[in-house]
């Protein structure tokens, strides 16, 4: 039996509706997408550093799972710092 099919009847067994692995697996992914953001926006941090482009420490990234996390490069060089994308970045507004 493969892992992932281990994994997965584990968790069916662990949950009792889809909804609630649903809600699992939505904060699983966020976490994952943080934790990568925070890893990447590290090494980014650093490469700037190294090229005179400073982080501002007060500047915090959007948790919204669907932000962008990269260097802008434009409005870095503008600013003088280190700007993320997600800095500008809004959520698409929900229909009515």
């Amino acid at each position: 039996m493969s892992e992932l099919r281990k994994a997965a009847e584990m968790a069916l067994n662990h949950f009792d509706t889809f909804q609630e692995l649903d809600d699992a697996e939505y904060e699983i992914v966020k976490a994952l997408r943080q934790a990568l953001a925070h890893e990447a926006l590290d090494r980014m941090v650093a490469e700037n550093e190294r090229l005179g482009l400073y982080y501002n420490k007060d500047t915090v990234c959007k948790d919204h799972p669907d932000a962008p996390h990269s260097f802008n490069r434009n409005a870095s060089l503008s600013e003088n710092r280190y700007v993320c994308d997600c800095e500008y970045w809004e959520p698409p507004k929900q229909k009515e």
